[in-house]
């Protein structure tokens, strides 16, 4: 179980450092906090994770662009991070 939490906090911490380059605000203050609540209630941070995959404007449906334009290599990047921390999560 700790080295699970181990890599969640490591896939959270590429995906805030990506949040700030991208200016997603809320999306690095939202898993900042689920961050910290890892540590207090690994369960409970899952779980507010887990529901961050589903409905509209949803993590799934998040991507990165500029100017209007998706930026395939970073949004690759994030799907890799998505997938990896998905699979953690089921």
């Amino acid at each position: 179980m700790k080295n699970e939490i181990e890599n969640i906090e490591m896939i959270l911490e590429k995906l805030i450092v990506l949040f700030e380059e991208f200016d997603l605000t809320k999306w690095k203050e939202a898993y900042k906090n689920i961050l910290l609540c890892l540590q207090e209630d690994p369960e409970y941070a899952k779980y507010q994770l887990r529901i961050n995959f589903g409905g509209m404007g949803s993590f799934n449906d998040l991507i990165l662009h500029r100017d209007g334009i998706a930026l395939i290599e970073e949004n690759d990047y994030l799907n890799e991070l998505r997938e990896k921390l998905y699979n953690y999560l089921t």
